[in-house]
């Protein structure tokens, strides 16, 4: 919805939102089917790298993996309990307590040899920026994303490299160097309600979310022609230990690659896990999407875990070139509960102000109009520098009751004006307003902030009510 501009912007911005939901449900960008993105302190010290994959992550450790996956059918009955209950009767909906299962599988490199900075390998053209959080010294910017990973020297004489498929799965190769031996390999699987050899010589891993399949290994060596000659290999199971056996011996003269694929058996859904809220674009034609970040955190210890649908939502932000084929960065903002985006605009230098409401009583701000969660749900107001690197300004605006934003625009003179509901008899308004009475359960209200967000220049009540877009 827009009160500000002419009709003519509202079908770009309907058509900008269905590409931006679109975009979150096909996992941009779509060229590199896993994002392996670089630890900077925006999660706990023993995770080096980090990968989304159809129905989870991947965190990737010194010494092992930790697999976290996510009950989708949890997800996505939360968000749709959350947009029923947004009704014109009821436009501040409850938020849904729904439990979001999880099942963390932690996997250990048996004996490995301690690398302490598995390397990156093909560097991604886009960064990542992490803005969670009161505390700057957790904040992240042009956090750099791999296409793969490397583990150098894991076992002597055995690297071991992580990269994805195309349809957006892991895969992971052994490579052991000529005279080198695959005895030392050994994976412990820590966390799973059970491992299971299948006839067909795949490794069944079952969680309480969903069953993972390590597809059977494919082996194989070149010869002095580089063509490709397979080698027999299958899984060797002992308790909770997988290692590799070769029945049929190969030439330990030359290198010998081991290649098997990791796939969530049950996964159903969008390979993403953002929801389209919003969308724009600024003088270049470059398009910003704004949407909800499913997330879960690090987990910290094996097995089944529940999270509450309320305190897993962040804000994602992403601007891509104007094709769409391209993503220039992703911006993750948020706090200790629920943020919702509502709408963005940019100013002609290519700054991002954004406006959404928030539970979250630690969501970032700097030095601005207000640092403090005033209600149930205050509104935010943050400014992104033109690579979505900086936090150049970032408020509260809220009274002691529940508040939903709807729009906001720039002015000529770089003033931004926002426009929303409230029920708070409290709310910041000017001492002069045209309304300084809540005439019902709730009212419109205008508001103009300078450009740094550090003054209320004015504040109103309209006595109406505008709904939820």
């Amino acid at each position: 919805m827009s009160i500000f501009t002419p009709a003519g912007r509202l079908l770009v911005v309907a058509t900008l939102c269905l590409l931006s939901n679109y975009l979150a449900a096909e996992n941009v960008p779509r060229r590199n089917s896993i994002s392996f993105i670089e630890n900077k302190s925006q999660w706990p010290a023993a995770v080096r790298f980090k990968a989304s994959v159809p129905g989870g992550d991947v965190y990737v450790g010194a010494t092992g993996l930790v697999y976290d996956w996510h009950s989708t059918a949890d997800v996505n009955k939360a968000h749709a309990d959350y947009e029923a209950a947004g009704t014109l009767t009821h436009p501040h909906p409850a938020l849904p307590t729904t439990a979001i299962r999880g099942h963390a599988v932690f996997v250990d490199f048996v004996g490995a040899q301690a690398v302490k900075t598995p390397a990156g390998d093909q560097l991604q053209a886009a960064h990542h920026n992490y803005f969670l959080g009161n505390d700057p010294a957790h904040w992240a910017s042009n956090v750099r994303s791999f296409s793969a990973v490397e583990y150098p020297a894991l076992y002597p004489g055995v690297s071991l490299r992580l990269y994805g498929t195309e349809a957006g799965n892991l895969k992971y190769d052994f490579t052991i160097a000529a005279g080198a031996s695959p005895a030392p390999i050994a994976l412990l699987y820590r966390g799973a309600l059970g491992l299971d050899l299948r006839p067909d010589g795949t490794l069944l891993v079952r969680t309480s979310v969903t069953d993972v399949e390590e597809q059977k290994p494919y082996a194989y060596q070149t010869d002095a022609h580089g063509v490709r000659q397979t080698v027999v290999c299958r899984y060797q199971l002992t308790g909770s230990t997988v290692r590799y056996e070769f029945p049929a011996g190969y030439d330990r003269s030359r290198p010998l690659i081991i290649d098997p694929t990791v796939v969530a058996c049950t996964f159903s859904g969008s390979r993403g896990s953002v929801w389209g809220e919003t969308a724009g674009y600024d003088k270049e034609g470059n398009i910003f999407t704004g949407g909800l970040a499913q997330t879960s955190g690090y987990p910290i210890t094996p097995g089944a875990y529940q999270n509450v649908f309320a305190g897993l939502q962040d804000i994602a932000i992403s601007k891509l070139n104007p094709t769409g084929s391209t993503l220039l960065y992703a911006t993750y903002l948020g706090g200790n509960n629920y943020d919702e985006i509502r709408s963005l605009t940019t100013t002609p230098t290519g700054e991002l102000y954004l406006l959404a409401h928030t539970t979250s009583s630690n969501f970032p701000t700097t030095a601005a109009f207000d640092r403090t969660l005033n209600g149930g749900n205050d509104l935010v107001i943050s400014k992104l520098n033109a690579t979505g690197s900086a936090l150049l300004a970032s408020t509260y605006y809220g009274g002691s009751g529940f508040e939903t934003g709807a729009d906001l625009a720039l002015g000529a003179s770089g003033a931004l004006y926002i426009v929303g509901n409230t029920s708070s008899i409290n709310l910041p308004l000017s001492p002069t307003a045209y309304d300084q009475t809540l005439g019902g359960s709730q009212d419109v209200f205008v508001a103009c902030f300078d450009a740094n967000l550090t003054s209320l220049t004015w504040s109103t009540l309209l006595g109406a009510i505008l709904l939820k877009p």
